[in-house]
């Protein structure tokens, strides 16, 4: 066992340093690396057992080769009686800079190294060099004598369980300012009105966020306090307004199930929208991305002829253009940013439902006028303040509640001035399409999630636009939509850009 394998063969050949080399078609690699483990010798250190490891296939040993426990063929124990754990699966693929250079190249022409008897306690600086990777980035960390190599060299890294990326929790910015304790806050400021409310916010930072990233318009407040004296002046109050145009309110769910199946099923909707019913929203209905229509319901606050005008607000506007937008070319966030549109639309797409909303029936924007006033009013006063200035256009005072809750949310000193403004968007979007209701290509704007300030560049890429799927009914004839717009806007008082 202690002598070496049998070397002597007419297929020699001289090394560099001038000693005879065997090659690997003269010698069974399994003698060489079985003399090597007898000998004690060090596998990642050795030219002759690294050229083995380079060319031998990486699978388990079985007690027919006689190395049995060992992973590979390529690797003995470090150190003489050092136990090695079984092998219990093959071992992952490693590769080197050796095995790369190798490939294709005939098993004759492979060369082991220098005879064994010259090999000492340390590897020469040119052997070493000569097994080593030709990478800039890898560095000899052995070189000298009595210095062995970096045994990194040939040796596999164990492989790292990828971690799955963590999914970011999508962050609601109006659940965010909407206050925790709302309704214990409501029935303790109703007892005492002088008393500013203290509201309680899951997250305080986005609430202050929420309220100073948005500014304050007073631009069109003539216009809003015009609609609202009009409206006070022929009505004498909201209720009156609201019982005369748009009739009772309803008393059932069933009620507005019904009326809710009846619009569905003449735009052929019945299939893609769900409706449910909530005890905790401040607007009468909303509608979400899925496709999910929520009526308020503790109490129910929509009127019979009120209904279609909300179904024409949340569905024919906010559902079908985002379903048209979708088969667009810039149907994502990113995309749009590539294409140069704007990827905030809330003035023009609440401005554009709120008409929407006023197209049979009640022809008056109090609501969106109301919640500009507001919004203005709310800028200089506190809670308390606003509360009783409202109390001219809102006598009942639930109703003043839930006014001033819109535009006071997310504001944590209920003392001081300040306000959350997102509800001017529909009295500014409303009123700047119907200053250019002449000019605006309704069946364009249709197309997808556009803003009024891109649709003249959407129109030069005309071509590439794909007309809309979704198309409400009452824009069918496009002609008699534009005039009752035109009325609208004659009703409260809003000149038209000729």
């Amino acid at each position: 066992p202690s002598a070496p394998p049998n070397f002597s063969s007419p297929g020699r050949r001289a090394a560099p340093g001038g000693h005879l080399c065997p090659t690997l078609q003269d010698t069974p690699w399994v003698s060489i690396v079985s003399w090597c483990s007898q000998q004690s010798f060090r596998i990642q250190s050795h030219p002759l057992a690294v050229c083995a490891a380079a060319i031998t296939p990486r699978r388990p040993i079985s007690k027919a080769n006689g190395l049995t426990g060992f992973r590979s063929a390529s690797r003995v124990p470090s150190k003489p009686g050092r136990k090695e754990k079984p092998c219990s699966r093959a071992p992952p693929r490693q590769t080197s800079a050796l095995s790369s250079e190798m490939v294709g190249c005939p098993v004759e022409d492979v060369v082991l190294g220098p005879d064994p008897e010259s090999w000492g306690g340390a590897l020469g600086d040119e052997i070493f060099q000569g097994i080593s990777s030709d990478d800039d980035d890898d560095e000899v960390v052995g070189k000298g004598k009595g210095k062995q190599p970096a045994a990194t060299v040939m040796t596999a890294k164990p492989r790292r369980r990828r971690r799955k990326p963590k999914t970011r929790r999508r962050c609601n910015i109006l659940s965010d300012i909407r206050p925790l304790n709302e309704r214990e806050a409501c029935h303790s400021f109703l007892r005492n009105p002088a008393v500013n409310p203290v509201f309680v916010y899951s997250n305080i930072a986005r609430c202050n966020k929420a309220c100073n990233a948005s500014v304050v318009c007073t631009e069109l407040l003539p216009e809003a306090m015009g609609v609202l004296k009009r409206v006070m002046g022929c009505f004498k109050s909201e209720e009156g307004l609201l019982s005369e145009t748009e009739g009772p309110l309803l008393q059932t769910q069933h009620q507005v199930l019904q009326i809710c199946k009846v619009w569905l099923v003449a735009h052929g909707l019945e299939d893609e929208i769900a409706v449910q019913f909530s005890s905790t929203m401040l607007a009468g209905a909303s509608m979400n991305k899925a496709g999910v229509l929520t009526v308020a319901s503790e109490p129910i606050r929509v009127r019979r002829d009120s209904l279609v005008s909300t179904l024409n607000h949340e569905v024919g506007t906010h559902f079908m253009r985002r379903q048209n937008d979708k088969q667009q070319l810039w149907g994502s966030k990113k995309k749009r940013q590539n294409f140069g549109l704007r990827t905030e639309v809330t003035t023009t797409e609440e401005g554009l439902a709120c008409l929407n909303t006023h197209l049979n029936g009640n022809r008056w924007l109090w609501k969106a006028a109301l919640h500009y006033y507001a919004a203005c009013c709310a800028a200089e006063m506190s809670f308390a303040q606003l509360f009783e200035h409202l109390e001219q256009y809102l006598p009942d005072p639930n109703r003043r509640w839930n006014e001033v809750l819109r535009v006071k949310r997310g504001v944590v000193d209920l003392a001081r001035p300040g306000c959350y403004p997102k509800d001017q968007c529909y009295f500014k979007g409303a009123v700047a399409i119907l200053r250019q209701v002449d000019s605006i290509d309704f069946m364009l704007l249709y197309s997808g999630r556009i803003s009024l300030e891109d649709l003249a560049y959407v129109d030069t890429m005309r071509d590439i636009v794909i007309p809309p799927m979704y198309v409400p009914d009452f824009l069918e004839d496009v002609e008699s939509y534009r005039q009752r717009l035109r009325e609208i806007a004659h009703i409260n008082g809003i000149d038209l850009v000729r």
